[in-house]
């Protein structure tokens, strides 16, 4: 005589990972996102005694969870030898309460039936793992990382979806969706490139901004060192060399403008026809040699690898920038039209006292009565505004004093000038009485005809060998450079400076 269903309750339990035991569920108790849930159910007979099953049911059992995200159900589930059925959800039990029930479809020794008491429970939110990671930790300023978060609530639940957000310390750098991980079906991962770390040792965070089944959490900090770009050059010499000769390896490193010359290791790898060699050297001035012995590789090409390591100052930012308005002088000497203004922005909040040098450094060959330049300072940068200065540039006019004086030799000018006034008085102060003083008369004459002609040419040729004066500053287009300058964060970098060139053309 059949037998029929007498348990009609599903069971269930969850996996306990800190005592890394089955403990059974507790009906209307509350569990984390991703706890590992499985739900059971066991038809028994109905003159079962109590621990036995009075005989074993075979066929399915089916699963309905009625929860407040929807209906799932589990389709039939065969019975296992021990007569149980297994529901574990691929997805698990998403957050938010449960209603679980059972329903047995029979075999030839139970009827089918159905639980009449639900199993509830609620599944709560919880705060995942987030890591935060980048593609490499050290990079050049304006180059592309890849910064990398991957968000876990455990390793039995699907991942996480959603959006990170990216931070360099409470700015933000971008917004990246999640996506299932490629390597782990439990993890999402979200991928941001960037370009916009500035200079120096940056703080950089992810923060995930949750789902339905997870809490928003923020990953631990990491330091990204961003560095001026430095170019590495090298030259071998000799070029090419043999087994018995040396051979000498420079490298030199040149930094930012502003900043000192770039400090640290630099390396090499030489390696050829089944031969290499490797070296390293501190750099001095920017520059680091070796030198090694041809014998060291098997002839052959020979490739020289370098490379450097980077230092602390090349973390050091430019403060500000400096720009200046070029200037036009309409005509030598002028006191109008002569002003450039210097304008100083600053960056990454900078504030603090900047001071101001200037120097002519360019100017048209031949080029005379060279310009100055003259400009205040300090000026001092208290917020965000960009500050003004004005440079004066100073030229030489032109002279006109040979009009008041022609000659450079006053004896000449005065030989001529007396000369004149000889004349004037033998002409009108002589009278001519007789011959011998008609004689005298037109010897002197003759003398002062000759001394004027001499003082003539005389202020003739000193006007033409410059003095009639001076043609004042060259024509031209000149260059001056401006440096400003503000103290430096320690005692390796003193001072940052940031140069700029202002056009000045003379007319």
């Amino acid at each position: 005589m059949p037998a029929i269903l007498r348990s009609r309750r599903a069971f269930g339990s969850y996996f306990n990972y800190n005592s890394l035991l089955f403990v059974s569920l507790s009906n209307g108790g509350s569990y984390a996102y991703g706890s590992y849930i499985t739900i059971d159910a066991q038809p028994t007979g109905v003159n079962a005694a109590p621990g036995s099953t009075d005989g074993i049911a075979t066929g399915t059992a089916s699963f309905v969870d009625t929860a407040s995200t929807g209906t799932t159900s589990s389709g039939p589930v065969n019975l296992t030898s021990n007569g149980v059925a297994e529901w574990v959800p691929s997805s698990g039990f998403p957050a938010g309460t449960h209603s679980l029930s059972a329903s047995y479809s029979g075999d030839a020794s139970f009827n089918a039936s159905s639980s009449t008491t639900a199993l509830t429970f609620t599944i709560i939110k919880v705060v995942p793992t987030v890591n935060l990671s980048a593609s490499a930790t050290r990079i050049a300023v304006g180059s592309t990382t890849a910064l990398t978060v991957l968000v876990v609530a455990s390793n039995t639940a699907p991942p996480p979806t959603g959006t990170a957000t990216f931070y360099f310390g409470s700015t933000v750098l971008g917004i990246a969706s999640l996506d299932a991980d490629p390597f782990d079906p439990h993890v999402g991962a979200a991928i941001l490139n960037t370009t916009a770390l500035p200079l120096g040792i940056d703080s950089v965070t992810a923060t995930y901004n949750g789902d339905a089944n997870c809490n928003p959490a923020t990953s631990s900090a990491i330091n990204i060192t961003v560095q001026q770009p430095a170019n590495v050059s090298a030259i071998l010499n000799p070029n090419p060399f043999n087994e018995a000769q040396s051979f000498t390896l420079t490298v030199t490193v040149s930094g930012a403008a502003g900043l000192p010359a770039p400090t640290g290791i630099a390396r090499f790898h030489g390696y050829g026809e089944e031969s290499s060699f490797s070296g390293a050297a501190a750099l001095v001035n920017g520059s680091a040699s070796f030198t090694g012995d041809g014998h060291l590789f098997n002839p052959g090409n020979i490739t020289f690898e370098v490379s450097y390591d980077g230092d602390s100052l090349a973390t050091e930012t430019v403060p500000f920038n400096v720009s200046g308005t070029p200037v036009t002088i309409a005509v030598p000497g002028s006191t109008t039209g002569n002003t450039s203004i210097v304008t100083v922005t600053p960056l990454g909040g900078f504030t603090g006292a900047v001071s101001f040098t200037c120097a002519l450094s360019a100017s048209p060959p031949a080029a005379k009565y060279l310009p100055g330049c003259s400009i205040p300072s300090p000026v001092n940068i208290a917020g965000t505004s960009a500050m003004t200065a004005s440079m004066t540039i100073s030229s030489t006019a032109a002279s006109s004093s040979a009009f008041l004086f022609p000659s450079p030799n006053p004896t000449r000018w005065l030989a001529a000038q007396g000369g004149a006034a000889l004349l004037g008085i033998v002409v009108f102060g002589i009278r001519a009485q007789g011959r011998r003083r008609r004689f005298w008369l037109n010897f002197i004459f003759v003398m002062v005809i000759v001394g004027g002609l001499v003082g003539c040419g005389s202020a003739g040729s000193g006007g033409g060998g410059g003095g009639g004066g001076i043609l004042g500053t060259t024509p031209g287009s000149y260059i001056f450079t401006v440096t400003a300058a503000t103290p430096g964060p320690n005692a390796a970098l003193p001072t940052v400076s940031v140069n700029t060139t202002v056009t000045v053309t003379i007319q």
